[in-house]
């Protein structure tokens, strides 16, 4: 029978290390993991998990690295502050106080009670305030995309991301919904294969009550149908107008994307 080098990793720690280090590339590791990470450790314990489950490994014997690799990599915003992306920012023109539209921001993120991905897709808005800041289109997936890669909860990442938006720009108003399938109730479990959880989360005049809360409210329930339809196609509600990469205009009028 063949026997993988990682599968006599619970010998002697001098052993251990000699076999890991034919099979883990540590280097590539700390690109994505977070300093102290004991990333050798971490693959000795898949190689164990994994012959504990009875789980077998590939011809080369990496599956256990792939793994911690992997991990390492999904959950790499641990590591950094999301926020740091807003701080490139422009001046808003008292004149120009439109929505801010960023569409359609694909994620993957991992439910931190069974650490099975969940997959969907974000889509954020804000009002900037009169006098207020402007974020760089490409900065608003950015910060996104740091608060996905952690073992999230989906309302969790919702509002994380939505305060972190606030704290930087201090808009007059702001809005993340989140539609996402989770595979820890798809692959396992009640095994709802089509099953799909919608979260909203709301600031300033978007929120209950607010000026803007149903214009913003009639627009994200537009556009997730539209991802759920079939054809695809941009959705638009009622008073919003897409332009370009996502920026849009309550007055219909056109818009300079960041």
């Amino acid at each position: 029978m063949r026997m993988n080098r990682l599968q006599s990793v619970n010998g002697s720690s001098a052993a251990a290390l000699s076999d890991l280090e034919e099979v883990l590339d540590v280097a590539e590791l700390h690109v994505v993991a977070g300093e102290g990470a004991d990333l050798k450790r971490a693959t000795a314990l898949a190689a164990q998990m994994l012959r504990a489950l009875g789980i077998p490994e590939c011809e080369d014997g990496k599956t256990p690295h792939r793994l911690v690799l992997g991990l390492a990599e999904m959950t790499a915003g641990l590591h950094v502050d999301p926020t740091r992306h807003l701080d490139t920012d422009f001046d808003a023109a008292a004149a120009d106080l439109d929505i801010i539209c960023v569409p359609d921001v694909d994620f993957w993120s991992l439910c931190e009670h069974h650490l099975f991905p969940f997959q969907g897709t974000a889509h954020i808005a804000y009002l900037p305030a009169a006098g207020g800041r402007v974020a760089g289109l490409s900065k608003i997936p950015r910060m996104f995309l740091d608060y996905a890669h952690r073992p999230q909860l989906q309302e969790a990442l919702g509002q994380q991301a939505l305060d972190g938006l606030v704290s930087k720009l201090a808009p007059a108003g702001a809005g993340i919904v989140i539609d996402s399938t989770h595979q820890c109730m798809a692959a396992r479990g009640a095994r709802a294969h089509r099953a799909s959880m919608l979260t909203s989360h709301t600031s300033g005049l978007f929120a209950p009550g607010g000026s803007h809360a149903e214009l913003i409210s009639t627009w994200a329930m537009a556009l997730v149908a539209r991802g759920r339809g079939p054809g695809g196609g941009r959705a638009t509600a009622p008073g919003l107008t897409p332009v370009g990469t996502g920026a849009m205009r309550s007055d219909g009028g056109p818009r300079d994307s960041q």
